[in-house]
């Protein structure tokens, strides 16, 4: 059927209620919708027909674990993830999508009253070069009499005069690992 067809018939949906709820659901949704099913970096090893890998246990407080399993299970489970042909992974919608991206950023930079930069500028490297870009904010020069602010490098010491005081426990995650 084309999709002029398609768009003529009449379509039954049968849903069911979601067992957890609306919101694990479009949790669980948007993990596969906007990206593969397990990243690269998640894979530990692969011997003797065993694949090892990373996972967040969600029922045990977001904790890391690792799972070993038989390399044809595993293939089994990853291929339940790969989408149909004519199907595609989410992106970028709406504002952002790639085609329209830079015409509606730069109506939505002038509709809030922003600078628009040059885009064949080279990128700011400093947090005060953005700020100047993005908001026009000169923060190395002093509001009041428009001289020039000097930055003085402060280094914290290597121990800490008291057991009160004392450097947070690294727990060995990453700190953003949304897989």
């Amino acid at each position: 059927m084309g999709d002029h067809a398609l768009r003529r018939k009449r379509w039954v949906v049968y849903t069911r209620a979601p067992f957890a709820g609306p919101r694990k659901l479009i949790d669980y949704l948007g993990r596969y919708t906007h990206r593969v099913a397990i990243s690269s970096h998640r894979l530990l090893d692969c011997q003797d027909g065993q694949v090892r890998y990373t996972y967040r246990d969600r029922r045990d407080g977001d904790r890391q674990k690792v799972d070993e399993l038989p390399a044809e299970e595993f293939l089994h489970r990853f291929l339940q993830h790969v989408l149909p042909d004519g199907f595609f992974r989410i992106r970028h919608y709406g504002l952002l999508a790639n085609c329209i991206k830079s015409q509606r950023l730069a109506e939505c930079r002038r509709l809030l009253g922003l600078r628009v930069s040059g885009v064949a500028e080279e990128p700011p490297q400093t947090a005060a070069q953005w700020l100047l870009v993005l908001l026009g904010i000169e923060i190395t020069q002093c509001p009041r009499c428009g001289g020039r602010l000097h930055s003085v490098s402060f280094r914290a010491p290597d121990t800490f005069p008291s057991p009160t005081c004392q450097r947070p426990a690294c727990r060995g995650f990453p700190p953003w690992d949304t897989s």
